[in-house]
């Protein structure tokens, strides 16, 4: 199993929300929030990272997430650091690699500080190799046809630990 970390999804996204909040100027931190969504797994992971830390709620569908980003307006500054364009929902359920909507985990509250789950899919991916996006900066993993069925089965080993 080949992983690529792509850094730590949840810091970058509390980042945000604590840039847009505090009032702070870009930066170094703008283009390293910016780095860690130019795929649109990372953007719609991100998203939904967001929606669950603005309201405390998991999103339970792709609608729940699109009527929240067309009612929110104090996300704005976030999906501007973010490189995110919330007109653009539909482009981010589709992987950019295969051309395939995500199989994603909606409903799944993802807890803070706990360990990381795979929680978006791609359905096809390449040449055998589909990517799986994990929560709480797990990055993103390259499997095969038989390591994503046991983790779409949820059979997998969580990474890192939970320290509360």
């Amino acid at each position: 199993m080949k992983t690529n970390f792509y850094g730590i999804v949840s810091c970058f996204v509390f980042s945000a929300i604590l840039i847009s909040t505090v009032g702070c100027g870009g930066g170094q931190l703008a283009t390293d929030v910016n780095e860690n969504n130019k795929t649109n797994i990372q953007k719609l992971l991100n998203l939904i990272t967001l929606h669950q830390k603005r309201t405390n709620k998991a999103a339970e569908s792709a609608d729940m997430l699109r009527e929240w980003l067309a009612t929110s307006n104090n996300i704005d500054q976030n999906l501007e650091l973010m490189g995110i364009d919330k007109e653009k929902l539909d482009d981010y359920l589709v992987s950019d690699r295969d051309g395939e909507p995500f199989d994603v985990r909606w409903g799944t509250f993802m807890a803070r500080g706990g360990a990381s789950e795979p929680y978006v899919f791609e359905k096809v991916g390449i040449e055998g190799i589909r990517q799986v996006m994990w929560t709480s900066g797990g990055g993103i993993t390259e499997v095969d046809e038989e390591e994503y069925d046991k983790l779409r089965k949820g059979q997998f080993e969580r990474k890192g630990k939970r320290t509360q």
